[in-house]
C-alpha cells in the first residue's frame, strides 16, 4: 500500500490578515510543523500544496527526498481547488490512500499521523479514517483511493465532508486530545498556540 501526505498550505490567510504560514511560531515558521510531522511519520510521500507565487521561505527542510512541491494556480477559488491539485499529484505517484493535513494545524504530531494510518492498514476496506474533537470530526483525514472520484468534483471552499456526512461511506474515527485541532486564523490564536508550544519539548526538524 503506497501512502501518501497532503498538506494544504495554499490559503489565502484573510483572517489572520497576513501570509499566516511564514509568521514565527516557537522558534519556526508556522507552516513549518505540520510539513515535519509529515516528513517524519510512515507516510511514503508527502505532497506539499502552495500557492503559485509561494517563495517557500518558510520551508525548513525543502531538500527531503520523499516531498513533492505543488503549485496550485487556482487556490484563491477554495480549499477544494487546492486539495484537488494535491489529490492529482497523489494519483500520479500511485497513492492508494491520502493523508489531508492542513498547515496550519501545528500540533499534529507525526504519532497522530500514524495512528490514522496505522488503523487503515488493518482495515483497508474503508472510505475514510478521520481524527475527532469530542463528536466533531476535524483534519487531519485519511481517504481511501474508493473516494477519489468525489474529492474531484468538490467546488468552491470545501473540504471532504460531504464523504464524512454520508453514511453510504464506511469510516473510522479516532479521538485525538483537544489540543491537537487549535489552528493560527487569528493573531491571537497564534499567540496562544506559541504559549503551548513553548511548554512543550522542542520540535526536531532534522
Amino acid at each position: 500500500m503506497r501512502t501518501a501526505g497532503i498538506v494544504l498550505a495554499a490559503g489565502q490567510s484573510r483572517r489572520m490578515g497576513k501570509d499566516k504560514i511564514n509568521l514565527a511560531l516557537s522558534g519556526a515558521p508556522l507552516g513549518s510543523y505540520a510539513v515535519n510531522a509529515a516528513l517524519h511519520s510512515s507516510l511514503d510521500l508527502v505532497i506539499l500544496v502552495v500557492r503559485a507565487d509561494d517563495p517557500l521561505c518558510w520551508l525548513v527542510n525543502p531538500l527531503n527526498d520523499r516531498l513533492i512541491i505543488t503549485r496550485c494556480t487556482d487556490s484563491k477559488l477554495g480549499m477544494s481547488h487546492s486539495l484537488r491539485c494535491g489529490m492529482n499529484e497523489a494519483v500520479d505517484r500511485g497513492a492508494d490512500c491520502v493523508l489531508i493535513l492542513l498547515a496550519d494545524q501545528p500540533l499534529v504530531q507525526t504519532e497522530h499521523i500514524n495512528a490514522l494510518l496505522s488503523v487503515y492498514s488493518l482495515a483497508p476496506e474503508l472510505h475514510y479514517v478521520s481524527a475527532k474533537d469530542g463528536d466533531v470530526v476535524k483534519p487531519p483525514l485519511l481517504l481511501s483511493s474508493k473516494v477519489y472520484s468525489v474529492i474531484s468534483k468538490l467546488e468552491g471552499d470545501t473540504g471532504a465532508r460531504s464523504i464524512i456526512r454520508n453514511p453510504a461511506y464506511l469510516g473510522e474515527q479516532i479521538s485525538f486530545e483537544k489540543e491537537v485541532f487549535y489552528d493560527a486564523d487569528t493573531p491571537d490564536a497564534l499567540l496562544y498556540l506559541g504559549e503551548l508550544m513553548d511548554s512543550c519539548k522542542e520540535i526536531d526538524f532534522s
